[in-house]
């Protein structure tokens, strides 16, 4: 386990197998000592991220929700936090974005898309 931030947890998994097609990495970062806003910082590694939050953020003035795919970062940019969190990151290979949605890596470079908002994540209610 390797701390980013001092009162910070957080744990990089290998993928399991059935997974490993599609995802480099999974990261749990868990935070429950919140005193003040926190800022995460998040780093340019040009690979898409499929994140889980269980709190509410923002990032350059925008709600970052529940669930939330992010494209290749090429830009470093800080992700703040209001409340104790848990947010799990499955880091993904590049091509596995064409294999569960129809939005390509390019779109998405240094943007994100709420997954709730995409037809097959309504269909099974997804955000809940």
């Amino acid at each position: 386990m390797i701390s980013i931030c001092p009162g910070l947890r957080n744990t990089e998994y290998r993928q399991p197998r059935t997974i490993s097609k599609y995802v480099s990495s999974i990261l749990v970062i868990e935070n429950y000592s919140q005193l003040d806003n926190f800022v995460l910082p998040i780093f340019a590694n040009g690979s898409p991220t499929l994140v889980f939050n269980t709190a509410k953020a923002t990032s350059s003035n925008k709600t970052i929700n529940n669930l939330t795919l992010y494209g290749q970062t090429a830009k470093p940019k800080e992700l703040f936090i209001k409340n104790d969190f848990t947010r799990i990151a499955y880091f993904l290979y590049p091509n596995a974005l064409n294999s569960f949605s129809n939005i390509g890596a390019k779109k998405l470079t240094d943007g994100s898309t709420e997954l709730v908002f995409l037809k097959q994540a309504k269909a099974h209610n997804l955000q809940e």
